[in-house]
């Protein structure tokens, strides 16, 4: 088998149809890897796209060689909510009430279970998103992209603050004394404001404690977080969990990172 890799170009071609896809899809991002059987990671990009263009833009960057798809959608309309409260016909009520929606009709209103915790992850996801994504793929795994990063969270041994900084939003995990404390997701464009949830969050679950940071999802966009952030808290680490996906540099491991959530999930 012969792979050309053009990470630019966001392009690559082989003979045989063998891949998996990792993707991550928000409301206007799209940010992906394309893995062989031994895991390693032969393509990758963030290209744009609108909501009408996303099954074009999915075929053009797999080119038709995937066998396996792992999807995940991240958005700010998602909260947790304790199993023994959970009924699926009160997701599209609950999620109405506690999330702003300005069509509701132009939602599906899903429910995720962790692996590890007794509570669901439950989300509002664009029907056209949807619609694009079987479009492309017969059977696909869909989740919202909290759960599959609570997965990768041991609540009785990764004690602290889990940060994901994505394209347009922070994922925050507090993790307490073998419990998770907080959960939640956070609009965010630029370093104050993403700044301003990660220490909110910190102070108002921690009471001043020394906790460590783990961070992740992370790359030279957010250099200035990064140092503003190890300027203030003294525990500031790469993700705890071992990563290294071949054929990524090793200064990946923390942007790549969210791919393996994914691809794990």
């Amino acid at each position: 088998m012969e792979v050309s890799l053009n990470r630019e170009a966001e392009s690559f071609t082989t003979s045989e149809n063998k891949y998996e896809l990792s993707a991550l899809i928000g409301a206007d991002s799209f940010f992906y890897g394309l893995f062989d059987p031994d895991a390693r990671l032969v393509a990758s990009g963030n290209p744009a796209y609108t909501q009408s263009s996303l099954s074009t833009t999915v075929r053009e960057v797999t080119s038709g060689q995937v066998k396996k798809a792992k999807v995940a959608y991240i958005s700010t309309i998602v909260m947790l909510l304790p199993n023994i409260d959970y009924r699926p016909q009160d997701i599209s009520a609950i999620l109405q009430h506690t999330r702003a929606l300005d069509d509701p009709d132009a939602y599906i209103f899903r429910a995720d279970r962790p692996v590890s915790y007794d509570f669901r992850v439950c989300y509002a996801i664009p029907k056209t998103t949807l619609h694009s994504v079987k479009e492309v793929f017969d059977t696909p795994t869909l989740s919202h992209f909290l759960t599959v990063y609570l997965d990768r969270i041991d609540a009785a041994d990764d004690y602290g603050l889990h940060i994901c900084i994505l394209n347009t939003c922070v994922v925050v995990v507090a993790v307490k004394d073998g419990y998770i404390g907080l959960s939640n997701v956070y609009a965010s464009s630029d370093t104050t404001t993403t700044f301003y949830h990660i220490n909110h969050v910190y102070k108002s679950q921690y009471s001043g404690e020394d906790v460590p940071i783990w961070l992740s999802g992370t790359g030279d966009k957010d250099k200035e977080l990064i140092e503003l952030m190890k300027g203030y808290f003294h525990k500031v680490s790469e993700p705890y969990n071992p990563l290294l996906i071949p054929g990524s540099q090793p200064g990946d491991k923390s942007l790549f990172y969210p791919l393996y959530c994914i691809l794990s999930s």
